[in-house]
């Protein structure tokens, strides 16, 4: 592992007149052999969501000049005792807690990387992961987070509303090399505030009626953050068809959505359950692993046949499952090939949830106005959060209307195994539905963003025009 310190001259856009201005960072390096003994392959499948890793193979000896394979990407998971049904790995997938991350936020990171245990224990195997403390300065001086042999947390406190997962990976077999988690602290504020604006000042959450949310409410918040980026890490593309799987009845049934959460897989990005409503008794309230992701880690890491043919055949019939049962289907726009799939998919939403979906905006917007009217009283006449906090649920609101767009003209994919091979047009009565909607009560319903005693507080100029070119 090997630190340099670069330095060169940029521009910096805001002082152009200015020159070339010298600009240093310190870059980390990390080489490292690829194994003598490439892991074995598994093939990747259209049905499952796995990052794919492509290669092509020039004069395969198959009798074509060229072969391109696409492989899944995943750690190389190995049972101790190969004949138990459940056994502990060889060697655990291990992620260190950066050094950089505070004490309090520990736990709930932790708790959030081991979410997935369960899920392995499923497809096999005991004590899958773990997590440990990165040794200090003492205890390891040649410790180095950015070394590919190791994954690695990291906490990056730069103002940058994110977290992800990238990998690096052997191309001959799709071996995950390394896997980093990157946090930027600003993440938690944003989910804090996203959150109370669908449900601490609607009233559907009653214990976080005001913002800063509690260390323990926005660690949860951040251990479910954290979890859905390890999915990312064990391989996991995202799957934004999850965010429809489960219909606006089942959302608002505690019984239902306490169990499931908001859509069948921690991969998408419908976050959280935006249709319940003050007075259902819903508190899973954001999303959980699911029946996908279960499948998935299945597909990707259980045992399958005795050789390489029958793991092919036995690989390809569990496959097939994922096409039989609605809470297993996959979909995402990760892609141009997957955008041309499922661009015009209706069913396909980000920060969006529940099967219907005008149904379910009209209650997700229905939250939202709630929480404006109890803005003052939410950030407790702090006026920058009072502004931001503005800021998250209009736009929250926002995206709600937006996600109604795609009904109108959509196209769904055939996905079923009994639906054929072509895609239907959503049904001209949904289309209709979609189009009164945004035209009526949707543009209406964001007028309360452009009363005076809310814009003044906001904006010094410009705000009502702001929401009527919105409207």
């Amino acid at each position: 592992n090997v630190r340099t310190h670069l330095t060169f001259l940029a521009a910096v856009p805001s002082l152009q007149a200015a020159g070339p201005q010298p600009v240093s960072v310190v870059l980390g390096h990390s080489i490292v052999f690829l194994p003598d003994k490439p892991m074995a392959a598994r093939k990747a499948d259209p049905r499952v969501g796995y990052f794919p890793i492509e290669y092509t193979a020039f004069e395969p000896g198959s009798g074509v000049a060229q072969d391109k394979q696409v492989l899944i990407g995943r750690f190389r998971l190995e049972k101790a005792n190969p004949a138990a049904a459940v056994s502990d790995p060889v060697k655990p997938i291990t992620y260190y807690l950066g050094r950089g991350i505070p004490d309090r936020w520990k736990p709930h990171i932790t708790a959030g990387v081991l979410q997935w245990l369960p899920v392995f224990e499923a497809a096999g195997f005991s004590n899958a992961i773990r997590v440990l403390d990165a040794p200090t300065p003492e205890q390891d001086p040649d410790w180095s987070a950015e070394d590919v042999t190791i994954n690695v947390i990291r906490w990056l406190p730069e103002e940058h509303v994110n977290a992800m997962g990238p990998r690096v990976a052997d191309p001959r077999s799709g071996e995950t090399l390394s896997a980093h988690i990157v946090v930027w602290p600003s993440v938690i504020d944003f989910f804090s505030k996203y959150y109370w604006s669908m449900f601490g000042g609607s009233g559907v959450d009653s214990s976080a009626p005001k913002l800063p949310l509690s260390d323990d409410k926005a660690g949860a918040l951040l251990g479910y953050a954290v979890a859905h980026e390890v999915g990312h890490t064990l391989g996991l593309m995202h799957n934004q068809l999850a965010s429809t799987a489960y219909s606006v009845n089942q959302m608002r049934q505690p019984e239902f959505a306490n169990r499931f959460g908001p859509n069948s897989s921690i991969m998408a990005y419908g976050r959280f359950n935006q249709a319940a409503q003050p007075g259902d008794g819903v508190t899973q309230l954001w999303s959980k692993i699911g029946a996908y992701d279960m499948a998935a880690i299945k597909y990707g890491y259980g045992v399958f046949g005795t050789d390489p043919a029958s793991e092919q055949r036995e690989l390809a019939a569990f496959a097939d499952t994922f096409s039989r049962d609605r809470q297993l289907f996959w979909g995402s726009e990760e892609s141009g090939e997957l955008l041309g799939r499922f661009g015009r998919d209706p069913r396909v939403q980000t920060e969006n949830t529940g099967a219907e979906r005008v149904a379910a905006t009209r209650l997700g917007v229905a939250n939202l106005q709630r929480s404006l009217a109890r803005l003052d009283a939410g950030t407790g006449g702090d006026r920058k959060l009072y502004a931001a906090t503005y800021d998250v649920v209009l736009s929250r609101h926002v995206a709600l209307l937006k996600s109604v767009n795609r009904l109108v003209a959509g196209v769904m994919p055939a996905m079923g195994a009994s639906e054929g091979p072509r895609p239907r047009v959503v049904p001209a009565a949904e289309q209709r539905d979609a189009v009164l909607f945004l035209a009526g009560d949707g543009a209406s319903s964001l007028e309360p963003y452009a009363a005076s005693d809310v814009l003044e507080r906001v904006s010094v100029y410009g705000g009502y025009r702001a929401i009527d070119r919105i409207q």
